[in-house]
């Protein structure tokens, strides 16, 4: 099967450290009837399906995400084709969709919808228009039969793998009354010969996992998730209060294929807990420097109980995952990058750390209104210096009620020719998305900040040798300010 082959991260990790600047495939399989919630192709298919028209119209699916028609120049060319006679001995369903056996497989049995089938299938109307067929398209389709029309949903029930059968789906068992414009016309009556191929081809786990070996049986959680330690970790080890580790990690699918690298980038990803309910679950108790084995079925990757696209559909992912490190960017280092410390800080209720390097002599603003003029230098806590006026030998000039928290706080009682060390936290900086690509996601930030002057009247001068990035910062909210442009760490947070 050809399908999206890397775990979409980016929806999920926005700024993460490292994060590849390669696509993570976020493609979606779109149908002319509405969207799929996931599908594939054959590995050897070069054109993508176009359509999937046992879609369910009624399933609640993503409004922004469908294909739009055809317009009449680019419209398939019709195909028809002699309309099978149904005979009077066909089968037939509560609802009374008919079908017939052309072929007894001797595989699996369709038992329930709670499924992803693989099949090919050709489906026409009563009048011999073709309106789609896998096996032209030469591409086989996996879904989730309860997400089907309900004709298909109870006619395939009993098939094997294997076998072969022709469906009649009477109108009410397929798009009713509004039919699926333009191809299927209201209250048209359908007709579907289907191959079996595979069920849940992309949820059963082999014997032998792909990625690394290990020795002993895993241990299932409530969940389903199904783990095992290859290697204990030492460190300290990941809760329900963490939110992103660094790992080193490798995913696969059943197949053995490789959907997901971190080492494609050269170096480890900060990925959050949150990223689905099956790596969190997967990741608690691991500790740093421990490695762990996760085999995570299908409905443990969904994201806000919806699929993820990224996948084949009902895919369980394996992965060989060593934990690196735990919040990264919000540990306090020590020592502190920048100014130098020699007392302890002095914490605020809301979190806040402020060391006074220098005491001032003058005023202190009036309240968030009032406009101050400040040097500074800011840091990760890893010491990356992400910003600083310092640098562009230019203060900056702003609002205090329009900067982040921490510096509206941490600057808002200091006194004119004081100099502060200030410890944000994620809370009162960029929160949980950070300021991509420069400020990650939870991260602590560490200023060192001097406070000029109150209410500055005039522009500060231009100095003439002024050395930076060009721009003038003196007007800028360095609150939600866009660091975007200027990356001083000397490497790539995108």
């Amino acid at each position: 099967m050809t399908y999206c082959r890397h775990i979409d991260l980016s929806n999920h990790a926005p700024c993460v450290r490292g994060l590849p600047k390669r696509a993570l495939c976020l493609v979606v399989c779109l149908s002319g009837f509405g969207a799929l919630v996931s599908c594939t192709e054959s590995k050897d298919a070069t054109a993508r399906a176009s359509s999937t028209p046992v879609v369910d119209k009624n399933v609640d699916q993503n409004a922004d995400e469908t294909t739009p028609a055809k317009s009449e120049s680019t419209k398939t060319p019709v195909v028809v084709a002699a309309v099978p006679k149904m005979p009077d001995d066909a089968a037939s369903t509560t609802s009374g969709t008919r079908y017939v056996d052309l072929q007894q497989g001797e595989g699996k049995k369709v038992d329930g919808e709670d499924v992803f089938l693989t099949i090919h299938y050709t489906g026409q109307l009563e009048d011999g228009v073709v309106f789609d067929s896998s096996v032209e398209r030469g591409s086989a389709m996996t879904l989730p039969l309860d997400q089907t029309i309900p004709g298909w949903r109870e006619g395939t029930q009993g098939m094997q793998i294997g076998g072969k059968r022709r469906l009649w789906i009477p109108a009410d068992q397929g798009y009713g009354e509004n039919g699926a414009p333009p191809v299927i016309p209201s209250n048209a009556d359908l007709i579907f010969d289907i191959e079996l191929l595979d069920i849940d081809r992309w949820s059963r786990v082999p014997e032998t996992l792909p990625g690394a070996t290990y020795e002993g049986d895993l241990t299932t959680l409530p969940s389903g998730v199904e783990i095992i330690d290859i290697a204990a970790g030492k460190g300290p080890v990941v809760s329900e209060d963490n939110k992103y580790v660094r790992v080193n990690a490798k995913a696969f699918l059943v197949d053995g294929e490789s959907i997901y690298d971190s080492g494609q980038v050269g170096e480890s990803e900060d990925l959050p807990i949150e990223l689905f309910p099956g790596w969190r679950d997967a990741l608690q108790g691991l500790a740093v420097g421990g490695q762990r084995k996760m085999v995570i079925p299908w409905l443990q990757t969904y994201v806000n109980d919806q699929p993820q696209r990224s996948l084949p559909p009902g895919a369980t992912i394996i992965f060989d995952v060593e934990l690196i490190d735990i919040d990264p960017w919000s540990k306090i280092p020590d020592p502190l990058p920048g100014w130098q410390v020699s007392s302890d800080p002095v914490a605020t209720d809301s979190g806040l750390q402020i060391y006074d390097i220098q005491k001032g002599e003058g005023p202190s603003p009036a309240g968030p209104e009032t406009k101050v003029r400040v040097h500074y230098t800011g840091h990760l806590v890893d010491g990356t210096v992400f910003d600083s006026s310092y640098a562009r030998k230019m203060p900056a000039d702003f609002q205090l009620g329009q900067v982040i928290p921490g510096w509206t706080e941490g600057v808002g009682s200091m006194q004119i020719g004081g100099k502060r060390k200030l410890l944000v936290p994620a809370e009162l900086a960029y929160g949980t998305m950070g300021s991509p690509p420069a400020i990650p996601p939870y991260a602590m930030l560490i200023f060192d900040v001097e406070l000029l002057e109150i209410d500055p009247t005039e522009p500060f001068p231009q100095p003439s040798n002024a050395q930076g990035d060009g721009h003038d910062h003196s007007g800028h909210d360095h609150s939600g300010h866009d660091h975007s442009g200027h990356d001083h760490s000397g490497h790539d947070h995108s």
